[in-house]
This record gives structure tokens, sequence and C-alpha cells, in this order.
């Protein structure tokens, strides 16, 4: 490729069996999927930059939610995409694809009746492609169950409530320091998209507070550890393809604005979506970022592993009279296909386990 740019692969997926538990997933989207991802890893040595598969999995409860809100939906989709994800790293972690950094994982993808190829075709033209689009032809799909998600699937890592998720949510947060982008950073950046109410009176935001570099010295493996811009920059790419269904070369797509204010959290690229979302990444020097200086958020997306921060969170705002926020969670993904996650669970996909492996590769001392 002349222009070094990286192939781009999309997958579409039917709705996920139900329950989604693992081996239901497995036997359904396993063998797709294996396929899949052995073609895209193929693809990656003709670029510096890995081959990117977008995967679009069905949710028939998104396309007919009635009056449920995005909060009392999260559970549910949360459950279906995390499932998904983590087939793809045991599926990835046993065939020995690389799925975590540049090195690893000219459309190609599925269609297998007119419904499909129809769907196909207006999927490429709203994400405003003018490629040629190749196939793979996937095996059969198992057909989903009756059971709904949130009753039938197998214990998931992340707390769901226990009380009705009534609240609308406008303004919501997640902070990380998004270092070498995982699958791991992405269910957290998707569900965090997810969860925001569209407002006719006013943008909807989503608060990505990522660490400042100041932070991050004392990081394990501190030589390879991305640069706040290029980790910002990141987030942002992740998020245009789930958020920016225009041609890159739309005027509309998306609108970006800098900040660089005096104070805490004034460091930020903020980007407008047409969506009717604005992303606000935010530089973050403490654990807290806009948590406590900003009182219209109302939700705080974590991982499993993470619920000490949440708490704190809540504590801080407590302190100053603010209202409390909502906590929502995503499970955290691993390759092993059992056993439950532990507050400071290590045994998951990482930016530290990433960045010793590229300071392997650069011989530095480990």
């Amino acid at each position: 490729m002349a222009d070094d740019s990286p192939s781009r692969f999309l997958l579409l997926l039917p709705p996920a069996p139900s329950p989604p538990s693992l081996q239901e997933l497995k036997q359904a989207f396993g063998e797709t999927i294996l396929q899949v991802l052995q073609e895209v890893a193929t693809a990656s040595p003709e670029s510096t930059k890995a081959a990117i598969l977008e995967i679009a999995v069905a949710c028939p409860i998104l396309a007919n939610p009635g009056n449920a809100s995005r909060g009392q939906l999260y559970d549910e989709t949360q459950i279906v995409l995390a499932g998904v994800y983590k087939l793809v790293c045991i599926i990835a972690a046993a065939n020995d694809i690389n799925v975590e950094d540049a090195d690893g994982v000219d459309y190609a993808f599925g269609d297998e009746s007119a419904a499909g190829e129809a769907l196909v075709k207006a999927f490429v033209a709203a994400k405003g492609s003018s490629e040629t689009i190749s196939r793979l032809q996937s095996g059969s799909i198992a057909q989903p169950r009756s059971n709904t998600a949130a009753e039938q699937a197998e214990p998931s890592t992340a707390q769901h409530s226990s009380t009705p998720r009534d609240k609308l949510h406008y303004d919501v947060a997640v902070g990380g320091t998004f270092d070498h982008l995982h699958i791991g950073h992405k269910l957290l950046l998707t569900m965090t998209l997810f969860l925001p109410e569209k407002r006719s009176s006013e943008l909807a935001t989503a608060i990505v507070g990522i660490t400042g570099d100041q932070l991050l010295v004392n990081k394990k493996h501190a030589s390879v550890l991305e640069s706040w811009q290029d980790r910002q920059k990141a987030v942002e790419d992740f998020c245009d393809g789930l958020l920016s269904y225009e041609p890159t070369s739309a005027s509309t797509s998306k609108q970006i604005t800098q900040r660089s204010d005096t104070g805490p959290n004034g460091k930020a690229v903020d980007i407008q979506y047409s969506s009717g979302l604005i992303v606000k990444c935010t530089e973050i020097q403490d654990p807290f970022g806009p948590t406590i200086t900003e009182e219209s958020i109302s939700a705080l997306i974590i991982s499993a592993e993470t619920r000490s921060g949440g708490k704190a969170v809540n504590d801080k705002r407590r302190e100053k009279g603010w209202h409390e926020l909502e906590v929502f969670e995503v499970d955290v993904l691993d390759a092993d296909e059992g056993g439950a996650v532990k507050e400071g669970f290590e045994s998951k996909l990482s930016s530290t386990a990433i960045r010793e492996k590229l300071a392997r590769k650069q011989g530095a001392k480990v």
C-alpha cells in the first residue's frame, strides 16, 4: 500500500444466542471469527499499522427498545458485547493471533443471503466507503433461543444493579491511561459511548479522562509508554469508528476543539459528532479528574477490578454535597475460559503486558 494505510475488514454478526454464554457464543460465532481473524492477520504485515477488523453485532433489544432508557439496556448489552470480545481474545490466544499491537491484526466479510447482501451494502454506504468489497463465506450460525441474555447468561464479572436504572444520563465519564489501546479499553469506551441519552436541547457528553504523562513516569516499561497526544488520538480514532458514519472527507463528520485552560482538567480535545454527542478527551492529573470538578456528570463507567475507584469518587462528591454518580461496570477481559475476577486482578489484558512485549523487542531490560 503506497500510503501505508491499514487494511480494513468488516464482520457482521447476527443476534447473539440467548443465553450469550461463552459456550453458546463459541458454537454460534467461533468458526467465523477464527476464519476472519486468520484472514486479517495475513494483512497486517502489509502495513506498519495493525489491520483493522470492525465487528458489528445485531442487537434486537436496541432496535426495538420501547421506552427503555440506555441505563436500563446497559447490562444486557454489556453482557453480549463483553462475551463477543472475550471470545475474540480466547480464539486469538489459542491460535497465536496477535490482537495487541501494531504487528497484529480490502474489506472482507460473509454474506449468505439477499438480505445479508443488502445489509452489507447499506453498512458500507453509511460508513462512506468507496472501496471494492471482497468476501469471506462463514460457517453456519446457531439459532438464538428465546431466553433474555440478562436472565440466562453465565455469571459476569461486572456487578449489575439490583435496583431499576430509571435515571436518564446525559453526561457520563470514564477514566484510564488508555496506553496501547487494547480490547479491554475498547469495551470500556464502547459502553461509555453507549450510555448517554440523546436530547434536543443540548448535546450529550462523554468525558474520557486520560492520565497525564507526569503521572506515568514510574510505570513499568515507561520507555515504550505512549505520549498523552498519542493515547488521545487512539481514543479519538476508536470513537470515530463507532460514532462517525460519514466519509472522512465530509466537513460535518466531526468538529474538534482543543482547550488548554489553566487549572485542573484544563487540557482537553473536544470532539463533537453529528450524532449529537461530544467526546471530551481530558488530561487528568489526579485519580478523580472531572468527576469532582463537574457536578453535571451523573454516571461513571468502570471495569470490574476498579470498584474501589468508583467508591472513592462518590466519597469525594458526597464531601462536596453533590449527588453520587451511578456506577456502571464492564467485564474484565482475558483469554481464560473460566474463573471469577477479584479486585486488583492481574491476569488480564493489560497495557503493562503490551509494554513488556514491546520492551523485549527493543532489547530493553524487563
